[in-house]
């Protein structure tokens, strides 16, 4: 049986991808938030500035929202999820889930020195919910 590299020389590499490496350079950044009893239209908001020198790539988005009370469990649990930053005139990210929804970035958001990463998750459920997001990414 064989053993080693698929060439039979003994060595072997790894081949990751940038916001894998990044991690193990210790350089990821995570962003959560959470709330519970949110009606209608309310929302939760987290907000980060990138430090001078700095560039902040966000790679992943998720989000969850659920009923509060057990007796709207199987309802519609709509939500609305948003990124934005200074680099663009527009929003960068904007997606809607019912339950939740995971967003994996194959262009990462891209947000310089000084700019202001906002990141909103908002209720269009019609009964209270709870809400929770967490997004990730690297800063170099």
């Amino acid at each position: 049986m064989s053993s080693g590299a698929p060439d039979y020389s003994g060595k072997k590499v790894d081949v990751i991808l940038r916001a894998e490496w990044e991690v193990v350079g210790g350089k990821d950044k995570v962003f959560t938030g959470a709330a519970g009893s949110k009606a209608f239209g309310e929302y939760i908001r987290v907000s980060y500035t990138v430090p001078v020198g700095k560039t902040l790539y966000i790679n992943t988005a998720t989000a969850v929202i659920v009923a509060s009370a057990a007796a709207d469990g199987d309802l519609e649990q709509h939500c609305y999820l948003e990124v934005t930053a200074p680099d663009t005139a527009t929003f960068h990210l904007r997606a809607g889930g019912n339950g939740g929804v995971v967003i994996p970035l194959t262009q990462p958001i891209k947000v310089t020195a000084g700019g202001l990463l906002t990141i909103d998750l908002v209720s269009y459920a019609n009964h209270n919910v709870g809400l929770a997001l967490s997004v990730r990414g690297y800063e170099i």
